[in-house]
């Protein structure tokens, strides 16, 4: 198991499949999804409405991703350094980010 560690921009939990995406034409998988992308950038709010869990290598508590994923209540992890190459599509991980915002999280996966 390895660890990942970011700051909690959005609070919740999840459990679920990984989407890695930065281009928002990419169609998401049918079923609930974590998607990790490398920035916070409002092209790919899209891809939210699926989501179960958001994780972003770049970006902070006012990036557009956290600011949307609280309206949505969707768990949200950003600063999350080497997300985009350490994970892996259709990758079961966990989100567990219930401590306050801003706080930092570490994401377990299998590798």
């Amino acid at each position: 198991m390895k660890t990942l560690v970011g700051k909690i921009a959005s609070q919740g939990s999840a459990v679920a499949q990984v989407f890695i995406t930065n281009d928002p034409r990419e169609a998401a998988p049918a079923e609930k999804y974590i998607l990790v992308t490398q920035n916070a950038d409002p092209e790919i709010s899209p891809l939210l409405y699926g989501a179960s869990g958001i994780v972003t290598e770049v970006g902070g508590l006012m990036s557009h991703l956290a600011v949307v994923s609280r309206e949505m209540q969707i768990p949200c992890i950003t600063a999350c350094e080497g997300c985009y190459e350490e994970l892996r599509s259709r990758e079961i991980i966990e989100i567990d980010a219930l401590d306050k915002l801003n706080s930092r999280v570490n994401i377990n996966y299998d590798k």
